[in-house]
């Protein structure tokens, strides 16, 4: 079993910070955040804008490890990066060019 799914950015992430600033963090927490506002926006852009209205969890683990950035320097799926880096953009590119 390839553990994990799929890796993404988690340093110097851009983020609000107290007092009213904005700054950067690094870690999993980071990373983690990241990876859950993509899903969100996939998720606005494919559900909640009717854009495809019938779509499960399972498929939008689907269509993020296909569309992950890898290199030409690894083997995927691997145990280190999974499919791949989070590419939301890129996935979300994807969709709009399928309407």
């Amino acid at each position: 079993m390839v553990k994990p799914d799929i890796a993404a950015p988690g340093y110097q992430i851009p983020c609000a910070l107290p007092q009213n600033r904005y700054g950067t963090m690094s870690g999993t927490g980071a990373a983690a955040a990241r990876a859950a506002g993509g899903i969100a926006m996939v998720m606005e852009w494919t559900l909640c804008k009717g854009n495809f209205t019938s779509l499960t969890g399972k498929q939008i683990n689907r269509m993020i490890a296909r569309g992950a950035k890898r290199s030409s320097s690894y083997l995927y799926p691997n145990n280190v990066w999974g499919y791949g880096q989070l590419d939301i953009n890129g996935l979300i590119t994807r969709l709009i060019n399928v309407l």
